[in-house]
């Protein structure tokens, strides 16, 4: 149950700071400092919640020394310290942990003051990743692997996960594109829009995204507007899910007049604890949207 919090917080502050600091529509240059050496085992401080868990997910989880402050405290079953995030991160214990690489996501020109010259006096690089779509994830994890020290563990992980994306893509092409929502919520508050991970997701699914019209992100909706969107299915993406919420999801929909998703039973959950992270768990989030659209769902 904890580790379900932090990862919505994770998320929440995510989303947050794609609303308060933009950036969506430019890349993130990596700030370097220092280059360590190649037959160093570098230590990283994380301050990303979805760059924590790329690095679990190449199976470089050793070179994590801390974690940001939406990170669960035990990561690959290492309990490590939190030391902030990227308002403030707690530099004095960052000092006492070495780290030779620290692993942020802002748009540079939102860093906040002395936030370079402070890694520089510590010796620390940072790798400054954007993680909004599936393109931005699979460029990101080389950029992480080569700054910890590990291209081929990187590289691996990019081969699996394009493999596997490019068999969902292969086993959807042809078949009807299905008018879906992706909500956060059992009443279709707060949905995926267009220009997210989890839309691209849904593409390479056989998924079109009812929500694009909205022209947002993350859009927030009341009912009038999903009536107007007709959704063919809705997924409800909520990660660790009590036992109950596909039901009460199901029951809300219900209520609308006139959606085809509730008409034809179409509503799904996908409960997975990282459903919100654009981390290392794309591939199994895109297969399984394409079992509820395309192969007749699955129970949570």
């Amino acid at each position: 149950m904890g580790q379900s919090r932090n990862t919505v917080a994770a998320f929440i502050f995510w989303c947050s700071w794609l609303v308060i600091f933009g950036g969506c529509d430019e890349k993130f240059p990596s700030v370097r400092t220092n280059t360590p050496s190649a037959d160093h085992h570098t230590q990283v401080a994380s301050l990303v919640p979805a760059a924590t868990d790329l690095i679990l997910g190449m199976g470089a989880v050793d070179h994590l020394v801390a974690v940001s402050n939406y990170d669960p405290a035990e990561i690959g079953g290492r309990l490590l310290p939190r030391v902030g995030d990227y308002q403030g991160p707690a530099w004095e214990m960052i000092a006492t942990l070495h780290p030779g690489v620290m692993i942020i996501q802002m748009s540079p020109d939102r860093l906040p003051a002395g936030f370079i010259q402070k890694a520089e006096r510590l010796g620390i690089q940072l790798v400054n990743v954007r993680l909004n779509t599936v393109a931005d994830i699979l460029e990101s994890i080389p950029v992480i692997g080569r700054a910890i020290g590990e291209p081929a563990k990187a590289e691996a992980l990019v081969k699996q996960l394009s493999d596997r994306l490019v068999a969902v893509r292969q086993k959807s092409a042809g078949l009807p594109r299905v008018k879906t929502l992706l909500t956060l919520d059992e009443t279709g508050e707060t949905l995926a829009g267009a220009g997210t991970f989890l839309d691209d997701l849904l593409t390479i699914a056989g998924g079109e995204n009812a929500a694009a019209s909205l022209g947002a992100a993350w859009p927030k909706a009341d009912s009038e507007t999903l009536i107007d969107l007709k959704p063919q299915a809705v997924i409800l993406l909520k990660p660790s899910a009590k036992a109950g919420v596909l039901e009460a999801t199901r029951l809300a929909w219900n209520r609308l007049p006139n959606i085809p998703a509730a008409k034809e039973g179409r509503i799904f959950l996908i409960r997975r604890e990282n459903v919100l992270l654009p981390g290392s768990h794309i591939a199994a989030i895109a297969e399984e949207m394409f079992q509820d659209l395309h192969g007749g769902g699955t129970s949570p």
